[in-house]
């Protein structure tokens, strides 16, 4: 009798729990973090909180720097881009979750696929000054190997996330 009055109780919270996260009222989206009635305190707190004052310098030099490669050559920061921009793949081949090898042909250019699910990497990953405008080699990519400092040519499924971390570098500047 008792275990079964604590089923009940337990079946009764957990119902109630899902019943009211139901009918929540949804998110609006896009979601913005400053709204017109709190844009005065954000900007006035930007201004006298140090670490918020120091955060906006530093986007602003960083996005600065890449602004000014961009007005020498307005497609700077699109050739950095990890794209199969000579292949045009448009199928991807996975062996156990890492990149095996990309075929077929889209009419554009298309996103290098990452090379593998797991983040772990002997190498590292450039700086968006070091990558090589529209890169695109059938060899893999030519990384600097963390131990030796030595750069070699490394198969993509070696990369670990290295792929998307360089677009997200250079769809992350502004932000």
């Amino acid at each position: 009798m008792k275990k079964s009055l604590i089923k009940s109780l337990a079946l009764l919270f957990v119902s109630i729990l899902l019943i009211s996260g139901c009918s929540r009222k949804p998110e609006n989206h896009p979601r913005i973090y400053v709204s017109d009635k709190t844009k005065t305190d954000f900007l006035s707190s930007a201004n006298s909180v140090e670490w918020k004052k120091r955060l906006i310098e530093d986007k602003k030099a960083n996005l600065d720097n890449y602004l000014a490669l961009c007005a020498e050559d307005p497609e700077w920061l699109v050739s950095r881009l990890q794209m199969n921009w000579k292949t045009r793949h448009n199928r991807v081949f996975l062996i156990g979750g890492k990149f095996s090898h990309s075929g077929g042909e889209a009419p554009v250019p298309t996103v290098r696929y990452s090379g593998s699910r797991d983040w772990a990497t002997d190498y590292l990953s450039p700086e968006l000054e070091e990558v090589e405008p529209y890169f695109d080699d059938p060899r893999g990519m030519y990384l600097e190997h963390k131990t030796t400092g030595e750069k070699e040519w490394v198969h993509p499924s070696e990369t670990g996330h290295i792929i998307e971390g360089i677009n997200r570098k250079g769809n992350g500047t502004g932000s």
